[in-house]
């Protein structure tokens, strides 16, 4: 999924006058005990861990 969504933002064009984007996306599994704040959690320090 997270694959699929880089895909399709890399064919994506947008005239931002040679500025350069980058878009970083954390992903990550849900576990039966999670609760909404520790999958934000998780998908967010994943995100960071590749800006990194």
């Amino acid at each position: 999924m997270g694959r699929q969504a880089r895909d399709r933002l890399r064919k994506t064009t947008v005239d931002l006058a040679d500025a350069e984007v980058t878009v970083t996306i954390g992903v990550t599994q849900l576990k039966t005990q999670d609760t909404l704040s520790s999958v934000i959690t998780r998908a967010d320090d994943a995100m960071y861990a590749q800006r990194r």
